[in-house]
């Protein structure tokens, strides 16, 4: 089975984590993801895009947006 998990430099796979927070919650997932800067760190990560921005803001590390709302993140 072919995986679609980005490589890592040395062709190491790397997990891929998606995350989407509600407006109510994008404080809570941004602390959240602080907490767990070091293994989000060693991810490929994917977010709705205010969440995707969110996350940059806060780890400084890139984070692949997605549509968000009813146009992706809601489907």
């Amino acid at each position: 089975m072919d995986s679609h998990i980005t490589p890592a430099p040395g062709d190491t796979p790397r997990p891929v984590v998606a995350l989407v927070a509600h407006d109510g919650r994008k404080q809570e997932m941004a602390e959240w993801a602080a907490y767990n800067r070091g293994t989000l760190e060693r991810c490929t990560l994917f977010a709705t895009r205010t969440t995707g921005r969110t996350l940059v803001t806060t780890l400084g590390v890139p984070v692949r947006s997605l549509l968000s709302g009813p146009l992706g993140g809601d489907a």
